[in-house]
């Protein structure tokens, strides 16, 4: 019995003794992981940038649409139109919508009305001198009546006209599109009618040149 007993008192004393230990790398473990991410998170504070530096270095700046200021600055320099800025605004909107070069829209604008808004001669009108009678379904289409004297809506409309006439002589064959724009997009006698606007398309490439030159100028 007294076998039995020691052994027990040592077993205890064994017990404690390994629960002590456990406790006390706890205790140490517990303060290692504290004072880690303590450290952690100082490092961390030291080398964040400050709140105006982040700011500043990702604001976002304005975009420049630097493509639209020789046709602007064209217009306002050759011709000293106050609207110049709508009216290159509505040139690259209609090049883009249409698949225009925007310096042949310009170039047609130029031979056509000299950039003016409202000139009407004959029945044609605007910008783009749209012969209102003759186009009256795209007009419809572009829901242009009555606004023909608005850049965007005129050149929306004289650019869709350039599309069709394109699409007539067929992609590519631009100086005969704007030779039919001169004369008229319709499918009969098409050879005939880009012969007699050959002349007028060469003034119209004529200007684009002079358009695109003054870009380099």
């Amino acid at each position: 019995m007294e076998t039995t007993s020691s052994s027990d008192t040592n077993l205890t004393t064994s017990l404690s003794f390994l629960r002590s230990r456990f406790l006390v790398n706890v205790v140490i473990c517990s303060f290692l992981l504290s004072f880690s991410a303590s450290v952690e998170a100082r490092s961390h504070k030291q080398h964040k940038p400050s709140k105006a530096h982040v700011s500043s270095s990702h604001k976002k700046l304005p975009k420049v649409p630097v493509e639209k200021v020789p046709i602007e600055t064209y217009i306002n320099k050759k011709f000293r139109k106050h609207n110049a800025r709508e009216i290159t605004a509505g040139i690259f909107k209609a090049a883009k919508r249409f698949r225009l070069d925007p310096y042949l829209i310009a170039g047609i604008i130029q031979r056509e009305s000299g950039f003016q808004t409202t000139v009407n001669n004959n029945g044609n009108y605007g910008l783009m001198q749209i012969d209102l009678s003759a186009n009256s379904k795209v007009i419809a289409l572009e829901h242009a009546n009555g606004r023909m004297h608005i850049p965007e809506v005129n050149i929306a409309v004289g650019s869709r006209i350039l599309r069709e006439c394109l699409d007539t002589s067929g992609e590519g064959q631009i100086l005969s599109a704007v030779a039919l724009y001169n004369k008229g997009c319709s499918p009969e006698h098409v050879a005939s009618k880009i012969q007699r606007g050959l002349r007028y398309a060469n003034l119209v490439f004529k200007h684009s040149k002079q358009i695109k030159l003054f870009e380099t100028s």
